[in-house]
Protein backbone atom coordinates (compact mmCIF):
# COMPACT_ATOMS: atom_id res chain seq x y z
CA UNK A 1 0.00 0.00 0.00
CA UNK A 2 1.03 3.15 -1.32
CA UNK A 3 0.19 6.89 -0.20
CA UNK A 4 -1.14 9.25 -2.77
CA UNK A 5 -0.68 13.04 -1.96
CA UNK A 6 -2.58 15.34 -4.22
CA UNK A 7 -1.49 18.98 -5.17
CA UNK A 8 -3.13 21.83 -6.58
CA UNK A 9 -0.44 24.94 -7.65
CA UNK A 10 2.38 23.58 -5.35
CA UNK A 11 -0.49 22.96 -2.13
CA UNK A 12 -1.45 19.81 -0.84
CA UNK A 13 -5.38 19.03 -1.47
CA UNK A 14 -5.50 15.72 -0.24
CA UNK A 15 -4.38 12.04 -0.10
CA UNK A 16 -5.79 8.39 -0.37
CA UNK A 17 -4.47 5.52 -1.15
CA UNK A 18 -3.10 2.65 -3.61
CA UNK A 19 -1.42 -0.66 -4.29
CA UNK A 20 1.89 -0.81 -6.34
CA UNK A 21 1.71 -3.56 -9.24
CA UNK A 22 3.99 -5.28 -11.38
CA UNK A 23 2.80 -6.93 -14.37
CA UNK A 24 5.32 -7.86 -17.43
CA UNK A 25 8.14 -5.81 -15.49
CA UNK A 26 6.08 -3.15 -15.47
CA UNK A 27 5.37 -1.44 -12.14
CA UNK A 28 2.20 0.76 -11.79
CA UNK A 29 -0.21 2.02 -9.04
CA UNK A 30 -3.99 1.57 -8.73
CA UNK A 31 -6.01 3.70 -7.03
CA UNK A 32 -9.68 5.52 -7.55
CA UNK A 33 -9.88 8.20 -10.26
CA UNK A 34 -11.53 11.34 -6.74
CA UNK A 35 -7.83 10.54 -5.61
CA UNK A 36 -6.13 11.97 -8.39
CA UNK A 37 -8.10 14.31 -10.15
CA UNK A 38 -5.30 16.86 -9.87
CA UNK A 39 -2.14 16.63 -12.16
CA UNK A 40 0.63 16.98 -9.34
CA UNK A 41 0.43 13.55 -7.46
CA UNK A 42 3.17 12.41 -5.32
CA UNK A 43 3.65 8.91 -3.76
CA UNK A 44 4.69 8.33 -0.21
CA UNK A 45 6.00 4.84 0.24
CA UNK A 46 6.27 4.18 4.30
CA UNK A 47 8.12 1.82 5.38
CA UNK A 48 9.74 1.56 8.84
CA UNK A 49 13.14 3.24 7.97
CA UNK A 50 11.21 6.43 6.78
CA UNK A 51 9.14 7.40 3.22
CA UNK A 52 10.15 7.30 -0.01
CA UNK A 53 8.48 10.08 -2.18
CA UNK A 54 8.10 9.34 -6.00
CA UNK A 55 6.09 11.77 -8.84
CA UNK A 56 3.33 9.84 -10.52
CA UNK A 57 1.66 10.13 -13.73
CA UNK A 58 -2.00 8.91 -14.49
CA UNK A 59 -1.88 7.31 -17.48
CA UNK A 60 -5.49 5.94 -17.46
CA UNK A 61 -8.56 7.13 -15.76
CA UNK A 62 -11.79 5.70 -15.87
CA UNK A 63 -14.14 8.87 -14.05
CA UNK A 64 -17.61 6.57 -14.34
CA UNK A 65 -15.98 3.22 -12.88
CA UNK A 66 -13.74 5.67 -10.54
CA UNK A 67 -10.49 3.74 -11.35
CA UNK A 68 -6.98 5.29 -12.46
CA UNK A 69 -3.71 3.48 -13.15
CA UNK A 70 -0.22 5.62 -12.63
CA UNK A 71 2.51 5.17 -13.74
CA UNK A 72 5.77 5.95 -11.28
CA UNK A 73 9.41 5.46 -10.85
CA UNK A 74 10.35 2.25 -9.35
CA UNK A 75 10.15 2.23 -5.64
CA UNK A 76 12.88 0.75 -3.61
CA UNK A 77 11.81 0.63 0.09
CA UNK A 78 9.01 -1.59 -0.70
CA UNK A 79 7.88 -4.69 -3.58
CA UNK A 80 5.71 -4.24 -6.33
CA UNK A 81 2.84 -6.58 -6.05
CA UNK A 82 2.28 -9.33 -9.03
CA UNK A 83 -1.48 -8.66 -10.56
CA UNK A 84 -3.96 -11.28 -10.53
CA UNK A 85 -7.52 -10.31 -11.24
CA UNK A 86 -10.30 -12.49 -9.63
CA UNK A 87 -12.95 -13.25 -12.54
CA UNK A 88 -16.42 -11.21 -11.55
CA UNK A 89 -18.73 -14.02 -11.82
CA UNK A 90 -16.44 -16.00 -8.87
CA UNK A 91 -17.28 -13.36 -6.18
CA UNK A 92 -20.08 -15.05 -3.63
CA UNK A 93 -21.64 -12.44 -0.94
CA UNK A 94 -20.27 -14.09 2.29
CA UNK A 95 -16.82 -13.97 1.21
CA UNK A 96 -13.96 -12.42 2.94
CA UNK A 97 -11.90 -9.39 1.42
CA UNK A 98 -9.36 -7.15 2.90
CA UNK A 99 -7.70 -3.79 1.99
CA UNK A 100 -4.62 -2.03 3.43
CA UNK A 101 -5.18 1.88 3.42
CA UNK A 102 -3.65 4.89 4.93
CA UNK A 103 -6.35 7.23 6.81
CA UNK A 104 -5.62 10.41 7.76
CA UNK A 105 -2.62 10.78 9.94
CA UNK A 106 -1.84 7.04 10.23
CA UNK A 107 0.29 5.40 8.92
CA UNK A 108 -1.40 1.58 7.69
CA UNK A 109 -4.68 0.19 8.48
CA UNK A 110 -5.88 -3.06 7.47
CA UNK A 111 -9.61 -4.10 7.27
CA UNK A 112 -10.70 -7.32 6.79
CA UNK A 113 -14.55 -7.46 5.69
CA UNK A 114 -17.07 -9.78 3.65
CA UNK A 115 -19.12 -9.31 0.66
CA UNK A 116 -22.94 -8.07 1.66
CA UNK A 117 -23.61 -7.03 -2.41
CA UNK A 118 -21.79 -7.73 -5.35
CA UNK A 119 -22.43 -6.64 -9.18
CA UNK A 120 -20.17 -6.32 -12.32
CA UNK A 121 -19.51 -2.71 -11.27
CA UNK A 122 -19.62 -2.84 -8.01
CA UNK A 123 -19.50 -4.28 -4.74
CA UNK A 124 -20.41 -3.69 -0.82
CA UNK A 125 -18.27 -4.80 1.95
CA UNK A 126 -19.07 -5.31 5.45
CA UNK A 127 -16.31 -3.65 6.73
CA UNK A 128 -14.93 0.13 7.53
CA UNK A 129 -13.70 2.42 5.53
CA UNK A 130 -12.58 6.06 6.80
CA UNK A 131 -11.04 9.11 4.66
CA UNK A 132 -7.97 8.82 3.27
CA UNK A 133 -8.66 5.03 2.41
CA UNK A 134 -10.14 5.70 -0.80
CA UNK A 135 -8.48 4.02 -3.78
CA UNK A 136 -6.53 1.13 -1.02
CA UNK A 137 -7.23 -2.15 -3.32
CA UNK A 138 -9.44 -4.39 -2.28
CA UNK A 139 -8.52 -8.14 -2.24
CA UNK A 140 -9.78 -11.86 -1.63
CA UNK A 141 -8.34 -14.03 0.66
CA UNK A 142 -5.93 -15.64 -2.06
CA UNK A 143 -4.24 -11.73 -3.38
CA UNK A 144 -6.59 -11.53 -6.28
CA UNK A 145 -7.63 -7.58 -7.31
CA UNK A 146 -11.39 -7.11 -6.69
CA UNK A 147 -11.63 -3.57 -6.66
CA UNK A 148 -10.71 -0.22 -5.23
CA UNK A 149 -12.47 1.57 -2.13
CA UNK A 150 -14.63 4.18 -3.73
CA UNK A 151 -17.04 5.45 -1.08
CA UNK A 152 -18.79 4.99 1.89
CA UNK A 153 -22.70 3.98 1.30
CA UNK A 154 -24.79 6.92 2.83
CA UNK A 155 -28.33 6.69 4.32
CA UNK A 156 -31.05 9.33 6.05
CA UNK A 157 -31.50 9.41 10.04
CA UNK A 158 -34.77 9.55 11.32
CA UNK A 159 -34.48 13.10 10.97
CA UNK A 160 -33.58 13.08 7.72
CA UNK A 161 -30.19 13.99 7.97
CA UNK A 162 -27.42 12.23 5.94
CA UNK A 163 -25.17 9.81 7.88
CA UNK A 164 -22.29 8.52 6.54
CA UNK A 165 -22.89 4.42 6.99
CA UNK A 166 -18.67 4.04 7.68
CA UNK A 167 -19.49 -0.22 8.42
CA UNK A 168 -20.42 -0.61 5.41
CA UNK A 169 -17.39 0.20 2.08
CA UNK A 170 -18.51 0.41 -1.73
CA UNK A 171 -15.80 -1.19 -3.90
CA UNK A 172 -15.53 0.28 -7.17
CA UNK A 173 -14.64 -3.51 -9.02
CA UNK A 174 -11.90 -3.33 -12.02
CA UNK A 175 -12.90 -5.84 -14.07
CA UNK A 176 -12.17 -4.58 -17.54
CA UNK A 177 -8.45 -4.26 -16.36
CA UNK A 178 -8.31 -7.84 -17.47
CA UNK A 179 -4.49 -8.72 -18.71
CA UNK A 180 -4.60 -7.47 -22.53
CA UNK A 181 -6.22 -4.00 -21.50
CA UNK A 182 -3.98 -3.40 -18.59
CA UNK A 183 -1.08 -4.26 -20.91
CA UNK A 184 -2.14 -2.02 -23.41
CA UNK A 185 -2.33 0.88 -20.99
CA UNK A 186 1.15 0.28 -19.42
CA UNK A 187 3.36 -1.10 -21.81
CA UNK A 188 4.33 2.39 -23.24
CA UNK A 189 4.07 4.67 -20.20
CA UNK A 190 6.98 4.24 -18.32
Amino acid sequence: SVELLTYYEGQLVGSGSGNYFKYKGKKFILTAAHVVMYSDIKIHAKERYGVEERAAKIIYVNEKNDIALLAVEELTTIEAAPWKLKKHWTLKVGEDLHYTGHTLGSTYITVKGTVTSDGIDKVIMQGFAWMGVSGSTVFDKRGRVIGVVSAIPVGFGPSGIPQGIESLAVIQTVYELDKDTLWDIIRHEH
